[in-house]
Parts: C-alpha cells; sequence; structure tokens
C-alpha cells in the first residue's frame, strides 16, 4: 500500500502561486511542488487510438502518444481543478476548470484549446464565464460548456460558435449550477446536476424534465444515444431513462444479463453510479466504489458485469473505437481495453489508500492546518469526507474541495443529502453502510474527526464513526459488501479528535513553521478557511486520541510514527 506521495515538496523559490487581489486584501496562492500521483482524475478523452489526455485536480493534465502506455504530465501553468476535456476532431479541442475566489460571491473559469492536436494548449483570455464543469461539442459547430451559476449569468449554460473566445449564456431567472451535460449529434443538449435536476436545452432556453421522482436527488451524469433515447445515472445505484429526446425521465429497473440474471442485483443500490458513456451502440456505467463496470447492449434491457482492476470510485470512461477504451478512478488509476471491456488492464497506478481521512459533518468544522502539515509539506495522501444535509452549509461540495486541495488534500467526497439527514433509525443504519464501505474502499491509516457538540436533534458524528471503524474490520457487518462489491474488510489504525485548544498528545499551531513548504501552517491554510466559511486560526489544534477495536487510547509520538507503509 502507498500511503505517502512518491515526491518530496521542495518548494524552495517555488511559491510564486497565484497572487489574488481582493478589495484592500492580498491573498498568496501557494504551488505545491508534486509528481500529482494522488490526484483526483476528472475526464478523459482521446482524439484518435494513440493520442489522449486526463484532466485531473490541482491543474493536472496527463497525455499519452501511444494508446496509453506511458503518460506524461503536460504542465499548463495553472493550479486549479481541471474537470473535462473534449475534442471535436484529432487537431481541435478544449480543457475547462476554474475555482473560487476566496470572499467572492461566484467562481471564474478557466479554458484551454489547442489547434495542433494538443501539441500546445492556449489559455482564453478574459474568459468570463464560471467555472466549467463540462465542455460539450459536435464537429466544428457549436461549443457548450455546463458549469456554475454566476457573472450576472444565473442559468450556468454556456454557447460559443468562435471556438470558446466569446460566450452567450442562458437567459434563465433562477441561479442554477449543472454537474454534467452531453450533446447529440442532432444539436441536442441535456443538463443535469446535484439536485436532481435534468433539463433539455433548445436556443439556450433550459426546460425542466418531468417525470415520476427519481430515488436519488444526486444525478452525476447524462448520455444521449439517440435524438430520442437517453440515460442518466446517479447516486444509490439511480438509473433513469428518456424516450422522448430528455422531455420526460422514468427510473429503471436493473437488470442483470445471461448467467449474471438474478445474480448480484442488490448490490445496485449501494453504488453511486457517476459515469454513464456511450461506445458505438453500447452503453457502459459505472461509479463508486469500482470493482466494477456494466455494459448495455443494443436492443437490450439487461446490464453485463465487467470487472474493473480498481476498488476507486471511477469519474469517467471514453472508447475511442469499438475495441479500444479507457477510463479513470479518483486514486489516479488509469486502465485499458482492447477487447471490447471483457477485460481491463492498468496503465497507471495512482495512490493506494488513505493515510489521513477527514470527516466532519460541516465545512467549517474541517481543519486544514492538519492536511497543510500532512499532506503538502510531509507528502501523506489524505482526503475528507462531509457528512451534511442539504441546508447545513452555505459551502458547496466543489469549494470544499478546492480549500482542501490548496492545503494537500487529494479528494474531498460528500455523504449523499438523504443519509447526511438525521431523522430516522433506518437512515442512520444507511449512514453507517455508507460510511463502512467508504473504510472500506479508501483504506484510510488514521481517521480526524472533530471534536464539536452536535446540534440539538443532530446525529453525533463521532459515535457514528467509531461504530463504522469497528464494522469495517468485521467480516460479519455489511457482508453484501464483502460477497457483491468484491470489498475486503480494513482496520483503521487510529482515530483521533481535532479540538482547537492546547493540550493533547500531538498539536498544530498556526505558527508552526513549515520546512517544505517554507511558510506558517496557518499562512499557507488562510485562503483554503475563507473558502470553507471559517475564521483566521488563532488557537493550536490538539489531537485527542480515541481508543478503538480494543486498542489503548494513548499512543503517543508523532501522528503517522510507526504506521508509514512502503510501496508494495
Amino acid at each position: 500500500m502507498v500511503w505517502r506521495k512518491g515526491l518530496p515538496f521542495a518548494l524552495s523559490g517555488f511559491l510564486a502561486g497565484w497572487v489574488v487581489a481582493l478589495s484592500a486584501q492580498t491573498i498568496e496562492w501557494p504551488v505545491r511542488a508534486t509528481d500529482h500521483e494522488d490526484c483526483e482524475l476528472t475526464d478523459i478523452c482521446f482524439s484518435d487510438a494513440r493520442n489522449g489526455w486526463v484532466t485531473g485536480a490541482r491543474g493536472l493534465l496527463l497525455t499519452t502518444s501511444d494508446g496509453g502506455t506511458t503518460w506524461h504530465p503536460q504542465p499548463l501553468g495553472v493550479h486549479c481543478d481541471l474537470e473535462t476535456v473534449c475534442f471535436a476532431s484529432p487537431t481541435t479541442g478544449w480543457i475547462g476548470g476554474g475555482y473560487r475566489l476566496p470572499r467572492a460571491s461566484s467562481s471564474r473559469g478557466v479554458l484551454f484549446s489547442t489547434r495542433d492536436g494538443g501539441k500546445t494548449w492556449t489559455p482564453v483570455i478574459g474568459l468570463d464565464i464560471p467555472r466549467i464543469h463540462k465542455i460539450v461539442c459536435q464537429g466544428s459547430g457549436e461549443l457548450y460548456a455546463v458549469g456554475d451559476e454566476g457573472f450576472g449569468r444565473p442559468g450556468g449554460i454556456f454557447m460559443s460558435e468562435d471556438g470558446g473566445l466569446s460566450w452567450s449564456a442562458a437567459p434563465e431567472s433562477t441561479r442554477v449550477s449543472w454537474q454534467a451535460g452531453d450533446l447529440h449529434s442532432s444539436g441536442q443538449l441535456v443538463v443535469a446536476n446535484r439536485k436532481g435536476v435534468i433539463g433539455r436545452v433548445d436556443g439556450l432556453i433550459c426546460k425542466p424534465a418531468t417525470g415520476p421522482p427519481l430515488s436519488s436527488s444526486v444525478i452525476n451524469d447524462v448520455c444521449l444515444v439517440s435524438e430520442t433515447f437517453g440515460v442518466a445515472v446517479g447516486d444509490d445505484g439511480l438509473v433513469a431513462q428518456s424516450v422522448d429526446g430528455g422531455r420526460t425521465w422514468e427510473q429503471t429497473r436493473f437488470e442483470l444479463a445471461g448467467a449474471y440474471a438474478g445474480t448480484n442485483a442488490g448490490m445496485v443500490s449501494s453504488i453511486d453510479f457517476q459515469v454513464v458513456c456511450l461506445q458505438r451502440d453500447r452503453l457502459w456505467i459505472a461509479g463508486d466504489p469500482g470493482g466494477f463496470a456494466w455494459r448495455l447492449n443494443a436492443g437490450s434491457q439487461a446490464w453485463v458485469p465487467s470487472q474493473l482492476p480498481t476498488k476507486s470510485a471511477v469519474t469517467a470512461m471514453h472508447f475511442a473505437a469499438d475495441q479500444l477504451g479507457w477510463a479513470i478512478a479518483r486514486s489516479g488509476d488509469i486502465f485499458h481495453t482492447a477487447d471490447g471491456g471483457q477485460s481491463w488492464t492498468v496503465q497507471r497506478r495512482g495512490s493506494r489508500g488513505v493515510a489521513i481521512l477527514q470527516v466532519a459533518s460541516r465545512p467549517e468544522h474541517f481543519v486544514p492546518e492538519m492536511f497543510a502539515r500532512y499532506c503538502a509539506d510531509q507528502g501523506y495522501v489524505g482526503g475528507a469526507l462531509l457528512v451534511a444535509g442539504k441546508s447545513e452549509s452555505t459551502v458547496s461540495l466543489d469549494d470544499c474541495r478546492q480549500a482542501m486541495g490548496r492545503v494537500g488534500g487529494s479528494f474531498t467526497i460528500a455523504v449523499p443529502e438523504g443519509l447526511a439527514r438525521s431523522d430516522d433509525d433506518r437512515n442512520d443504519m444507511a449512514l453507517r453502510e455508507y460510511l463502512v464501505r467508504q473504510i472500506r474502499v479508501l483504506q484510510p491509516r488514521v481517521i480526524l474527526v472533530p471534536l464539536v457538540p452536535p446540534r440539538p436533534g443532530e446525529r453525533n458524528l463521532q459515535d457514528v464513526v467509531i461504530s463504522a471503524i469497528h464494522d469495517a474490520a468485521d467480516p460479519s457487518r455489511f457482508k453484501n459488501q464483502i460477497d457483491e462489491l468484491d470489498l475486503s474488510t480494513w482496520q483503521v489504525s487510529r482515530m483521533l479528535l481535532m479540538a482547537r485548544s492546547a493540550g493533547g498528545e500531538s498539536s498544530i499551531s498556526p505558527n508552526e513553521f513549515l520546512p517544505e513548504l517554507s511558510a506558517l501552517a496557518g499562512d499557507y491554510s488562510r485562503a483554503s478557511r475563507i473558502l470553507l466559511g471559517q475564521s483566521a486560526a488563532s488557537e493550536p489544534i490538539s489531537l485527542i486520541p480515541i481508543g478503538i477495536n480494543g486498542a489503548g487510547a494513548s499512543y503517543g509520538g508523532p501522528l503517522m510514527e510507526s504506521i508509514e507503509s512502503v510501496d508494495g
């Protein structure tokens, strides 16, 4: 298992960073010198069978010219998340992403274009649209970007007819952001978001789709197979279909084909589907956890499973030809099929396992100084898990990702909104099962939970996490995850509470000097705290050990002492 990143963070002379002017205040955004092996991967696209690109967090762009046998970084000079890559032809393509400024009301989009097959990428100067989540295009015609609302353009849908130099916006009166979209060759565009809304776009006018309520309010991806037929996927095993070009959507029953019929079908509700991909006349879906992708053949109503060489969440898939396909995972894995998806092999292996996992019920409870010390400065792989209901915070998941990424976090994921609500015992058990699943997938060595008293009617997060840690190590608990999702039990080594007070067995002060970063912990974490809606740090953070799995509550010494692993 690899818990530590492969490259030390020697940043001396490398902290040019982003400098952002906010009123009379200037905030320096430090740049992390890393090989990006721990970065979350976000999208993949091939312009032909040999040339491909993968986007990721913290400005990551990987490229290959040999069909993925080797992948190399292609620096673009930005350090925000890049979320989407799209090619209209072997020579013409775009990369999009963006970031939110601390204390700003809207995000800013970032866009690059190429006219030479990706050899060089040119930034679009003066871009006046918010953060881009998805770019879709068809040939040399219209180019669409879907993303955040902002810049006085509340609709979150943008169209360009000049290769991305200028953009028209959807004339919406309501503020809405979109996370996914697909454009059919006929010119029909559909969009979707994490609030359960799917829209059909005609002439930049977005009309919300209708139909029976879906089982999940989180829709992660959408695909138009033809002018009339489309598929959308989301959390809790959601698969929905449209047969009228996206005007109405209805959830479908997930059935497995042939020899698989009647087996493993129950596991689908435990999967948060993240991606739906078209392979000529076949559809593919995959999600969190990984381990499997499912193929739907033309004319069939049943899905055929295919095993994947990763347990990490699959974030994107792409087929460049009938037999040639690729998929990427949150952990940094890239894998490839040369037989139409019957078998998959690893081309790039990212981080395996997480050294530190922060779990918090609200964004303002995350402690970015911890990641600054252990991830950005010392090189450990860290992730964040947000357990927050729909109306409990004004900070978005994308803002959390940016904030924790700025201090070295590899990823930030959120518990589905329905599970985060503490309204009945069944919901508590569902949340516990979800946390167990994430522990078994992410395999954290240390879990950190803020020491914050719960609000009236709010569950005690500390107790829920302790129960999930016990269950994750017990093969008799949630056996369906082991039998059907092919997960393994996992033993967390330590759990600690983070408290803003003096004392505890280990602590970090905002005035602590981080040698590899040549910065104070508080200064390095400043922009992240603002993005999370937090005030300036003044007190040290103490770590209070909690006994788990029969172990004592006291360990002494540095947080990661004696549990660091080597490559294996």
